[in-house]
C-alpha cells in the first residue's frame, strides 16, 4: 500500500505590537521575542514538511517526525525564556501548553510509524493531521486573546 503524504501545519503566532499604555515597550519586546521564536519554528517546519512524501520510508518519516518534535521542543524552550508582560502571563502559559501538545501528537504518530501495518500508519497520519488542525485552532484563539489583552 502506498503511503499518503503527511501534512503538518506550522503555527502562525503572529502577535501585533501594542500601541498604548505604559507597558508599550515591554509588550513590543514580548511580541518581538514570540514572533522570532515562531519564525524559527515555521522555517524548520517548512523544511521538514517536504521530507515526508508518498515515497519516503517509514524510517525516513520517523526521522522527520523526530525533527518536528525537536522543533516543537525548541520553540517551547524559546517561549518559556521570553520575558512575559504580567497581563498576558496566564495566556502565554496556555500558549506554551498548546504548542507542547504538538509534541505529544507527534509522539503518538511515531509509535504507529514504528510498525509495519500500512493501515495503522495511514490512520496515524490522519489522526496527526486532525490533531494538529485542532491544536492550531486553539493556538490561534490564544494568540487572538493575547493580542487583545496587549492592546488594553
Amino acid at each position: 500500500m502506498r503511503r499518503l503524504p503527511l501534512l503538518l501545519v506550522a503555527v502562525a503566532l503572529a502577535l501585533v505590537g501594542s500601541g498604548c499604555g505604559s507597558d508599550t515597550k515591554a509588550a513590543n519586546d514580548y511580541v518581538g521575542s514570540v514572533n522570532k521564536a515562531q519564525s524559527d519554528f515555521a522555517a524548520t517546519f517548512d523544511k521538514l514538511s517536504s521530507q515526508i512524501t508518498s515515497t519516503s520510508s517509514a524510517q525516513q518519516d520517523r526521522q522527520t517526525l523526530d525533527g518536528f518534535k525537536r522543533a516543537v521542543d525548541k520553540v517551547v524552550v524559546d517561549l518559556r525564556a521570553v520575558k512575559v508582560p504580567s497581563k498576558v502571563k496566564d495566556l502565554h502559559g496556555q500558549l506554551v501548553g498548546e504548542i507542547s501538545a504538538y509534541g505529544k501528537e507527534i509522539d503518538k504518530a511515531k509509535k504507529a510509524f514504528s510498525g509495519s501495518d500500512p493501515k495503522a500508519i495511514v490512520k496515524a497520519q490522519t489522526d496527526l493531521v486532525s490533531a494538529v488542525t485542532r491544536v492550531s485552532a486553539q493556538i490561534n484563539q490564544t494568540i487572538d486573546a493575547i493580542n487583545k489583552k496587549l492592546r488594553e
